[in-house]
């Protein structure tokens, strides 16, 4: 398996971390703040778990999206059955709160949810 800047480093300062405080945190990118990278459009991070979607209305991610100082356009996403259902986009210097949500009604059964992280512009 080959590792990307934003999965090189999972357990580590990537992924589900412990912090000292005892909080849980999925981190999609990196904790770090001063690592340099070299990106490009299209580069993506995701966590993917296959849900039952019978009698389910709705799938949210609830979050917080910081972007630290880089001349890059973010997206967060819920997708499903890798299809963006519902999307949030920030550029640099910028901690947000995030609250997506998408509608699933429709879809009885088995499905792949997630969460993903990409870089879409530079």
């Amino acid at each position: 398996m080959e590792f990307s800047a934003l999965d090189n480093r999972l357990g580590e300062t990537q992924g589900r971390l412990q912090l000292p405080s005892g909080e849980v945190r999925v981190v999609l990118g990196d904790l770090d703040p001063g690592r340099l990278e070299r990106l490009e459009p299209g580069d993506q991070v995701e966590l993917l778990q296959d849900v039952d979607l019978t009698a389910v209305a709705l799938v949210r991610v609830q979050g917080e999206l910081v972007v630290r100082s880089c001349p890059f356009l973010w997206e967060v996403a819920v997708v499903v059955d890798g299809a963006v259902q519902a999307r949030l986009l920030t550029g640099a210097n910028r901690r947000r709160p995030v609250d997506l949500a998408a509608h699933v009604s429709k879809l009885g059964g088995k499905h792949t949810v997630g969460v993903r992280l990409s870089l879409v512009a530079l």
